[in-house]
Protein backbone atom coordinates (compact mmCIF):
# COMPACT_ATOMS: atom_id res chain seq x y z
CA UNK A 1 0.00 0.00 0.00
CA UNK A 2 1.33 3.40 -0.65
CA UNK A 3 2.11 5.76 2.13
CA UNK A 4 -0.23 8.21 0.66
CA UNK A 5 -2.92 5.65 1.09
CA UNK A 6 -1.75 4.78 4.63
CA UNK A 7 -1.99 8.54 5.69
CA UNK A 8 -5.38 8.48 4.75
CA UNK A 9 -6.37 5.50 6.47
CA UNK A 10 -5.15 6.56 9.67
CA UNK A 11 -6.32 9.52 9.45
CA UNK A 12 -9.61 8.81 9.10
CA UNK A 13 -9.41 6.17 11.49
CA UNK A 14 -8.59 9.33 13.29
CA UNK A 15 -11.48 11.42 12.21
CA UNK A 16 -13.82 8.18 13.13
CA UNK A 17 -11.95 8.13 17.05
CA UNK A 18 -10.90 4.49 16.40
CA UNK A 19 -7.46 5.46 17.44
CA UNK A 20 -5.38 8.84 18.43
CA UNK A 21 -2.63 10.24 17.02
CA UNK A 22 -0.18 12.23 18.91
CA UNK A 23 2.23 14.57 18.76
CA UNK A 24 5.48 12.47 18.86
CA UNK A 25 3.96 10.50 14.94
CA UNK A 26 3.19 7.76 16.82
CA UNK A 27 -0.70 6.05 17.07
CA UNK A 28 -2.69 5.68 20.65
CA UNK A 29 -6.05 4.14 21.37
CA UNK A 30 -8.66 6.50 22.93
CA UNK A 31 -9.39 6.71 26.85
CA UNK A 32 -6.28 4.27 27.33
CA UNK A 33 -7.90 1.66 25.66
CA UNK A 34 -5.94 -1.58 25.51
CA UNK A 35 -6.47 -3.14 21.92
CA UNK A 36 -5.82 -6.71 23.93
CA UNK A 37 -8.79 -6.13 26.18
CA UNK A 38 -11.15 -5.87 23.90
CA UNK A 39 -13.37 -8.46 22.25
CA UNK A 40 -14.03 -7.34 18.41
CA UNK A 41 -17.52 -9.14 17.59
CA UNK A 42 -19.08 -9.37 14.44
CA UNK A 43 -22.92 -8.67 13.45
CA UNK A 44 -23.68 -11.35 11.22
CA UNK A 45 -27.48 -10.98 10.80
CA UNK A 46 -30.74 -11.41 12.75
CA UNK A 47 -32.11 -14.45 14.57
CA UNK A 48 -36.01 -15.37 14.88
CA UNK A 49 -37.21 -15.03 18.56
CA UNK A 50 -40.55 -17.28 17.81
CA UNK A 51 -41.36 -19.74 14.51
CA UNK A 52 -37.32 -21.06 13.69
CA UNK A 53 -36.36 -19.66 10.44
CA UNK A 54 -33.69 -19.56 7.54
CA UNK A 55 -30.51 -18.59 9.60
CA UNK A 56 -27.87 -16.52 7.29
CA UNK A 57 -24.79 -15.57 8.21
CA UNK A 58 -23.76 -12.17 6.82
CA UNK A 59 -21.29 -9.79 8.06
CA UNK A 60 -23.11 -6.38 8.95
CA UNK A 61 -20.82 -4.70 11.04
CA UNK A 62 -17.90 -5.14 13.93
CA UNK A 63 -18.50 -4.01 17.43
CA UNK A 64 -16.42 -3.67 20.64
CA UNK A 65 -16.92 -4.73 23.77
CA UNK A 66 -14.73 -4.86 26.82
CA UNK A 67 -13.46 -8.26 27.26
CA UNK A 68 -14.00 -7.73 31.26
CA UNK A 69 -17.80 -7.83 29.99
CA UNK A 70 -17.75 -10.92 27.47
CA UNK A 71 -15.11 -13.19 28.91
CA UNK A 72 -13.05 -15.21 26.53
CA UNK A 73 -14.41 -17.58 23.47
CA UNK A 74 -16.01 -16.98 19.84
CA UNK A 75 -18.22 -14.51 20.10
CA UNK A 76 -21.27 -12.76 17.10
CA UNK A 77 -23.93 -10.82 17.35
CA UNK A 78 -27.37 -11.16 16.62
CA UNK A 79 -30.64 -9.01 16.03
CA UNK A 80 -33.69 -10.26 17.70
CA UNK A 81 -36.45 -11.25 15.20
CA UNK A 82 -40.16 -12.05 16.76
CA UNK A 83 -41.42 -12.28 20.09
CA UNK A 84 -41.43 -15.28 21.99
CA UNK A 85 -38.60 -14.09 24.22
CA UNK A 86 -40.41 -11.34 25.47
CA UNK A 87 -40.44 -13.15 29.38
CA UNK A 88 -37.21 -13.32 29.29
CA UNK A 89 -36.96 -9.26 28.26
CA UNK A 90 -35.46 -10.06 24.75
CA UNK A 91 -37.43 -8.27 22.45
CA UNK A 92 -37.34 -7.47 18.59
CA UNK A 93 -34.46 -5.42 17.48
CA UNK A 94 -32.37 -6.26 20.40
CA UNK A 95 -28.77 -6.71 19.77
CA UNK A 96 -27.86 -10.32 20.67
CA UNK A 97 -24.05 -11.23 22.31
CA UNK A 98 -23.87 -14.84 21.39
CA UNK A 99 -20.99 -17.12 22.64
CA UNK A 100 -19.97 -19.95 19.87
CA UNK A 101 -20.12 -23.25 21.76
CA UNK A 102 -21.82 -26.40 20.97
CA UNK A 103 -23.45 -27.34 24.80
CA UNK A 104 -25.30 -25.19 27.15
CA UNK A 105 -26.75 -25.83 30.53
CA UNK A 106 -30.30 -25.92 31.06
CA UNK A 107 -32.04 -22.68 31.65
CA UNK A 108 -29.38 -20.80 29.46
CA UNK A 109 -30.62 -18.90 26.41
CA UNK A 110 -29.38 -20.50 23.21
CA UNK A 111 -29.41 -19.90 19.86
CA UNK A 112 -30.10 -23.41 18.03
CA UNK A 113 -30.86 -25.15 14.88
CA UNK A 114 -31.49 -28.50 12.83
CA UNK A 115 -29.22 -30.84 13.35
CA UNK A 116 -26.79 -30.43 10.37
CA UNK A 117 -23.22 -29.29 9.58
CA UNK A 118 -24.25 -25.51 8.42
CA UNK A 119 -26.81 -23.66 10.47
CA UNK A 120 -26.78 -21.10 7.30
CA UNK A 121 -29.05 -23.63 5.63
CA UNK A 122 -32.00 -24.36 8.40
CA UNK A 123 -34.19 -23.30 10.82
CA UNK A 124 -32.51 -21.21 13.66
CA UNK A 125 -33.58 -20.00 16.37
CA UNK A 126 -33.03 -18.27 20.09
CA UNK A 127 -34.70 -20.05 23.08
CA UNK A 128 -34.42 -21.42 26.26
CA UNK A 129 -32.97 -24.68 26.52
CA UNK A 130 -34.87 -26.72 29.46
CA UNK A 131 -35.97 -30.23 29.99
CA UNK A 132 -39.91 -30.97 29.52
CA UNK A 133 -41.29 -32.84 32.02
CA UNK A 134 -39.95 -36.32 30.99
CA UNK A 135 -36.63 -35.03 31.09
CA UNK A 136 -36.34 -34.35 27.03
CA UNK A 137 -34.83 -31.27 26.15
CA UNK A 138 -36.68 -28.79 24.51
CA UNK A 139 -36.34 -25.48 23.11
CA UNK A 140 -38.59 -23.38 25.56
CA UNK A 141 -40.48 -20.22 24.11
CA UNK A 142 -40.46 -17.28 26.71
CA UNK A 143 -44.14 -16.40 25.44
CA UNK A 144 -47.37 -18.62 25.84
CA UNK A 145 -48.57 -17.84 22.27
CA UNK A 146 -45.73 -20.50 20.90
CA UNK A 147 -45.12 -24.27 21.62
CA UNK A 148 -42.26 -25.71 23.41
CA UNK A 149 -39.42 -27.33 20.62
CA UNK A 150 -38.23 -31.09 20.79
CA UNK A 151 -34.31 -30.27 21.03
CA UNK A 152 -33.45 -34.19 20.51
CA UNK A 153 -32.49 -33.21 16.87
CA UNK A 154 -31.24 -29.61 17.33
CA UNK A 155 -27.95 -28.90 18.08
CA UNK A 156 -26.71 -25.48 19.95
CA UNK A 157 -24.79 -23.43 17.98
CA UNK A 158 -23.99 -20.96 21.07
CA UNK A 159 -25.39 -19.05 24.25
CA UNK A 160 -26.58 -15.61 24.93
CA UNK A 161 -24.12 -13.80 27.35
CA UNK A 162 -25.57 -10.35 26.52
CA UNK A 163 -27.32 -7.98 25.10
CA UNK A 164 -27.95 -4.48 24.00
CA UNK A 165 -31.15 -2.33 23.61
CA UNK A 166 -31.02 1.20 21.39
CA UNK A 167 -33.46 3.49 23.57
Amino acid sequence: MSSSRTYRYVHLLADRGAIELNGDSTIGFPNGIDPDDVSHIPLVGSVKCGTPALAIEDFEGLFKFPRELTGEGEFFMLIADGDSTEGVDIYEGDYLIIRRQPTADFGDVVVACRESDYCSDEDATLKRYMKDKKGRPILHAENEAYEDIDASNCRIIGKLIGQYRKW
